[in-house]
Parts: structure tokens; C-alpha cells; sequence
């Protein structure tokens, strides 16, 4: 695998390129910088997994076919990502992962309201906070909880399919 380490704020936005993965990958922008990817991001259907890593924010643009998943792990506060396309996550799984120090992050930055396309499933082991700058539906793709799971919604709305904590007796409470 690989890390991309941003210390100054990379954009990547050659749209007769892409990226493509020939192994896991990490994007790891750091504390205050903003990282923002409008190219298309595949793995050619090999599986391989997307991270998101370190403080900083992540801005995810083009239509991704990342088949692997995308994952949001290590996080610190003030960690957070961007969905700016319908295609931004995928095909993969929407994973975030257990042991941030804060809640995940997440908004909807393209300027409008979104629904995702890839109907991601996806499991929530973090509480989550969703920033709201437009509405965000994430499909109807079923939502495994890894534990009690607190999700803030701070404007606007987020829509998630179908919940489940798989018979363990975890809670999801939004506020």
C-alpha cells in the first residue's frame, strides 16, 4: 500500500486522468490542510481499500469506482470529509472505523442537496458529525453498528438505509 502525506494542501484535478490503485492506499492530509481529489479513483475491481487518515479535510469529487471501500480511520479532531459527487464513495464499503479521539466529520460540499449512488454499505464503529452545508442521503445501503454510536446533525438532513448493531444491543442516537 501507499500513503499520500499532505502537508500543504494538495488538489488533484486532471480530468483526463485518474488514480488508480494497485494496492490499499491512504490519503492522510494533516492538522489545517485541505486535501481535495476531482478525479475518478479505481482499483479495476481488485478490491483494494481507500483510507482516510489525520486531521486535516479530504474533499472526494470525482465519480470513484474504488470497489475495496472507502475508510475513515485515526482521526483527529478536526478530521473530516468532503462528498462532493453521487459517485464520491464508490462501490465499496462506507467504514469508520473504532478509536478516534472525536467524531468523525463528514459533509456534503457540492453546493446542493446529494443522493449517493452507490447505495454503500456501510459500518459506523465512531460517532459521526454531520457538518449539513447541503443535505447528503447516502442510499439505501444497510448501516452496521460497531457500538453506541452518537450521529449530530448540524444543518440540513442526512439519510442513511437501513440500521442494524447485528443482535449485540447497541444504541444509534442522533441528536
Amino acid at each position: 500500500g501507499a500513503i499520500l502525506q499532505d502537508n500543504a494542501g494538495v488538489t488533484l484535478n486532471n480530468v483526463n486522468g485518474g488514480i488508480t490503485l494497485s494496492g490499499n492506499a491512504a490519503l492522510a492530509p494533516n492538522t489545517n490542510v485541505a486535501m481535495t481529489i476531482s478525479e475518478p479513483i479505481t482499483d479495476n475491481g481488485n478490491g483494494y481499500v481507500l483510507t482516510k487518515r489525520g486531521g486535516g479535510i479530504l474533499t472526494l469529487s470525482g465519480n470513484n469506482t474504488v470497489s475495496g471501500g472507502l475508510s475513515l480511520a485515526v482521526f483527529t479532531a478536526g478530521s473530516q470529509l468532503n462528498i462532493a459527487s453521487a459517485g464520491a464513495l464508490g462501490s465499496g464499503p462506507f467504514v469508520v472505523t473504532a478509536g478516534g479521539v472525536a467524531p468523525a466529520l463528514l459533509d456534503n460540499s457540492s453546493g446542493s442537496p446529494l443522493t449517493l449512488s452507490g447505495n454503500n454499505s456501510q459500518s459506523w464503529s465512531n460517532s459521526l458529525t454531520f457538518l449539513g452545508s447541503s443535505s447528503l442521503n447516502f442510499g439505501n445501503g444497510p448501516v452496521t453498528l460497531g457500538g453506541n454510536i452518537t450521529v449530530a446533525v448540524s444543518n440540513n438532513n442526512l439519510t442513511v438505509g437501513p440500521v442494524s448493531d447485528a443482535a449485540l444491543g447497541f444504541a444509534l442516537t442522533k441528536t
